[in-house]
């Protein structure tokens, strides 16, 4: 999946509402949520609901399969995922920002996931 932003400082694991549909999920493993988002731009966003999903990071043999859970806003972005510290401290991750690169334990060693800074540009243009 590309566009996902990683982001440290969320206390949410994001997906929004196009990416959802498109996935063409089950629709019984969906709750109601009335916790409030405060976006971006300051504004707050209520999601629409939340959901368990199994997620898995990095490429076999080195990837790590979770089950996480994540709120369904519904908003623009250029992002289809926003990965925030629920599941970063679930796949043990370490992240540098700088060099754009994720780093986690794997049962075959330590994965690596990298980032693409024309991607990173492109979503923020």
């Amino acid at each position: 999946m590309h566009k996902v932003l990683v982001d440290g400082g969320s206390s949410a694991n994001i997906i929004f509402k196009s990416v959802y549909l498109k996935l063409d999920l089950p629709l019984e493993n969906i709750s109601r949520t009335v916790n409030l988002l405060i976006s971006f731009s300051g504004e707050t966003v209520q999601p629409l609901e939340s959901i368990w999903l199994n997620v898995e990071v990095g490429q076999y043999p080195r990837s790590r399969k979770v089950s996480t859970h994540m709120l369904v806003v519904d908003c623009e972005s250029s992002y289809n995922f926003i990965l925030g510290r629920p599941i970063l401290y679930q796949i043990k991750a370490c992240v540098c920002y700088y060099l754009l690169t994720i780093k986690f334990p794997t049962t075959a060693g330590i994965a690596s996931i990298r980032g693409s800074q024309p991607m990173a540009r492109s979503c923020y243009a």
